[in-house]
Formats: C-alpha cells, structure tokens, sequence
C-alpha cells in the first residue's frame, strides 16, 4: 500500500509571515513559500527544493546588489557560514553570490523564536548542547 507523502509541518508560530505581491515565487532551484525576516541587506524567505527539503533562503535587496561594499558583506557572511559547523548552527547548504540577485540557503531549524521561548520558559542562562558554542572564536 502506497502511503501519501506527508506535507512538512510548519511550527505554529509568527515567524512565517505571508509573501507580498512583490516577492519572486522562485529563486535559484528554491520555491518560495513565505516571509522569515526583512532587514537592511535583504530578505529572508522560507523555501522549498524540489526534493521538498525546507530552507531559510536569504536574498539581497535588488537595490543593494550592485553596491560592492554589500555584495562583499554577503560574500563574507557565506565564507564564514561555510567554515562555521556545529550541532547547533544551521548549515549552509547551497549559495549563488553571481545570480543577478544573490541568495544564501540555510537549513531550516523548525521551532519557536528566541522571543517565544523566553516568554514561554524565561530567559536562557544555559544550554547543555551548546553552552561552549557562545564562548568558541567564530571569526577564525
């Protein structure tokens, strides 16, 4: 008996907000299904590949792609995200910095935000799996 593949579920929280009529409906091999963040670089979309894998996929600003000193930051951003590894990092799993808009993809960690956890279970003062990540030298 074939079993119907299940969709991935999203956690229930705010965090994946609706895409605006402006945003593309596919970057590189990723379709996009909604908005994670908005910031001074650019937008972060959730993303599906055509496996169905999900990624947090990040997109310079179209007005900021041809600014050398933001194409370096992003460029800097993926070597570092590159040689960055740990249980508690999401990973860099593909990049294009020489699409006519560049975009970093990055595992998506399914869970709460940083502000819903702290509501939900106060601030955090240790974690037992990554409670040395904070003191290691990221810039190495």
């Amino acid at each position: 008996m074939l079993v119907p593949r299940q969709r991935p579920r999203f956690y229930a929280h705010s965090c994946v907000k609706q895409l605006v009529r402006d945003d593309p409906k596919r970057i590189g091999p990723y379709r996009t299904l909604g908005r994670l963040g908005v910031g001074g670089m650019g937008v972060v979309y959730l993303a599906r590949d055509g496996s169905g894998t999900l990624v947090a996929l990040k997109v310079l600003r179209p007005e900021l792609v041809e600014d050398p000193t933001v194409r370096r930051r992003f460029e800097r951003e993926a070597a570092i995200a590159r040689r960055v590894q740990g249980r508690c990092i999401a990973r860099l799993i593909d990049a294009n910095l020489d699409a006519n808009v560049a975009w970093l993809a990055t595992e998506w960690v399914d869970g709460p935000t940083l502000a819903e956890h702290v509501r939900a279970h106060g601030p955090i003062t240790s974690d037992p799996l990554c409670g040395d990540f904070f003191s290691a030298p990221l810039g190495e």
